[in-house]
């Protein structure tokens, strides 16, 4: 599918980040969040996720910092070594994960993964907050963020009219379309566009794309599960 080649594309290039690339990433959040609560869906997860490649001169640092951690797993294989933290709450959980390849010609990587089932606005920012000071000196200004909404139709809505009114929330604009039905009882549409205000990006011919939007409608329970990622969803839905 699209998606895949998409996202390949996307963490093969450097994105220049800023000072502000935190707020940025809460603020696309939030506006998703926005998007889809002012059709009365109903939030079922968020996520935020930070991906980069560590320097060298990096490593040793975060090995102590891992290893300083009570509740961290260890795992060995003939790839490499990956050190793995969890961190659970009622806001949401945050998952830190350290990738260091046998390899010597390959890179360290970092993963910070953010999810959470409860949406309550402020305590989910100052969360992300809060457990992304811990862990921000680490990164590079070439940090990949996803971020990702999905929200459930109240069931009044029709699959159609929650994209076009989503479109209209996010102030999309080049969007495009995908179909799917070969998923036994769920049929699967993804949208593609682009918000001017987020700045991460990927270049699709002479246009760029930073939105994903999927609908999965479940024929049994006649309901539609709505994912908004950007600059694409990550994970599989």
């Amino acid at each position: 599918m699209i998606r895949y080649s998409l996202l390949l594309f996307f963490l093969s290039i450097l994105l220049q980040a800023s000072d502000e690339k935190i707020e940025q990433d809460i603020d696309s959040l939030f506006h998703m969040a926005h998007s889809v609560e002012k059709e009365e869906l109903h939030i079922k997860e968020w996520q935020v996720t930070y991906r980069d490649q560590v320097n060298e001169g990096v490593v040793p640092d975060l090995v102590g910092f891992f290893n300083d951690q009570e509740k961290l797993d260890i795992e060995q294989n003939e790839h490499g070594m990956t050190y793995r933290i969890e961190d659970r709450n009622q806001i949401g959980n945050v998952n830190y994960s350290l990738i260091l390849p046998k390899n010597s010609h390959d890179s360290a990587r970092l993963i910070v993964h953010f999810s959470g089932v409860k949406w309550k606005e402020k305590e989910v920012i100052d969360f992300i907050r809060k457990k992304e000071r811990i862990i921000e000196q680490f990164f590079s200004n070439s940090t990949a963020v996803f971020t990702c909404i999905t929200a459930e139709e109240n069931g009044i809505m029709k699959n159609g009219n929650s994209v076009r009114k989503i479109e209209e929330n996010l102030n999309l604009v080049h969007m495009f379309t995908q179909f799917d039905d070969k998923r036994s009882a769920n049929t699967v549409k993804e949208y593609y566009g682009y918000n001017r205000l987020w700045k991460d990006k990927i270049p699709i011919g002479e246009s760029h794309i930073n939105v994903q939007i999927v609908i999965k409608h479940n024929e049994y329970t006649e309901r539609n599960l709505v994912t908004i990622g950007t600059p694409i969803i990550l994970n599989e839905y």
